[in-house]
């Protein structure tokens, strides 16, 4: 049997913006209800081409309320339900996220308000902030065509870089859900080719020092796919940064399920047993082995992970310096002791 609530609550919607005095108030209401109508794949796929025409206009009313310099507690009430129903309808389902996409003006809505409410301190406008960001993120997990826009936008205009340091850690962890789901094989170049790649790196581990948010995990673990990683963006970070990289990759290795994979690339793991031979030499030529110990045993510890997988041991067998260096840190390793 087909659900008609969709039918009836657009009908009394259309009924509240013929009349010459829109309360806010009761399209608010109406819009309550439609957004609690979305929750439900059934209903979601109840909506028509037809249906979002009356969501058009208030779309363009929301635009025209995010050009005042001032907005009602009204306003922003219908702002934040406007946004929520676009996010619900968005949810799992490709052909909504679609027409969104497609349509200028319902697109628009969105992303003028994300630009809006980046600065915003209040708690309600903070809720409007995130609304938005999870609509963005419903839009990349329904349609696959949404990652150029998505990334364009948050990437271009370095959203991810602000949102990354905002105060509310729901905030973040809306944020890295979007940046883990717009990332493709086009889009991830930029996280190494430019100025603002290592920033949104750096905001990404000193956001997981403080909350092991899943979607940055799964981020680093993606960054981990580029066997140039280490080489081209490990060494800009600080010291507690690259430390939690380098436990990120030895968890990633040690939950291999085939040893004979390449869960990691090996190239990536002959750049962390050169720096590793790096860092040996630098201590063994300075006489108060004046250097922070922690990251030369942090790497050690994922070359010892990855000598018994079969992926990687050719790799580390035909190092002879590796064997020489690594029985020379047997005879520094008194000197250690007291930093560890």
């Amino acid at each position: 049997m087909v659900n008609n609530s969709v039918d009836e609550q657009i009908s009394q919607l259309i009924a509240l913006l013929s009349q010459n005095n829109i309360s806010h108030n009761a399209i608010v209401s109406n819009l309550q209800k439609l957004t609690a109508l979305m929750r439900s794949p059934e209903t979601r796929s109840d909506l028509k081409h037809e249906h979002w025409t009356p969501i058009e206009i208030l779309a363009k009313e929301g635009r025209q309320i995010l050009a005042k310099t001032e907005m009602s507690d009204h306003e922003l009430d219908f702002i934040t339900e406007l946004l929520r129903f676009l996010r619900n309808s968005c949810g799992g389902l490709c052909e909504n996220p679609n027409f969104i996409l497609n349509n200028n003006e319902l697109i628009s809505f969105p992303k003028e308000v994300l630009k809006c409410f980046i600065p915003k301190e209040q708690q309600k406008e903070i809720t409007v902030l995130k609304v938005v960001i999870q609509l963005f993120g419903n839009v990349l997990l329904s349609s696959e065509y949404s990652k150029p826009l998505v990334w364009s936008l948050f990437f271009g205009e370095n959203i991810f870089g602000r949102l990354l340091q905002h105060k509310d850690m729901a905030i973040r962890e809306c944020v890295l859900m979007v940046l883990f789901n717009s990332l493709s094989n086009e889009n991830i170049e930029p996280i190494f080719n430019t100025a603002e790649g290592p920033s949104i790196l750096h905001s990404v581990t000193d956001t997981l020092l403080s909350n092991p948010i899943d979607w940055g995990v799964l981020f680093i673990e993606h960054l981990l796919s580029r066997e140039d990683f280490i080489d081209r963006c490990y060494s800009t970070l600080p010291l507690k940064n690259r430390l939690l990289i380098l436990d990120i990759t030895e968890e990633r290795l040690k939950n291999v399920q085939d040893e004979h994979s390449f869960s990691i690339p090996g190239a990536l793991i002959g750049s962390l047993k050169n720096r590793f031979l790096r860092n040996i030499t630098q201590i063994c030529n300075m006489k108060d082995y004046d250097i922070e110990p922690a990251e030369t045993v942090s790497i050690l510890s994922i070359l010892c992970s990855a000598s018994i997988c079969d992926a990687y041991v050719s790799i580390l067998q035909n190092s002879k310096d590796l064997l020489q260096t690594t029985v020379a840190l047997l005879f520094i390793s008194k000197h250690w002791k007291s930093k560890l």
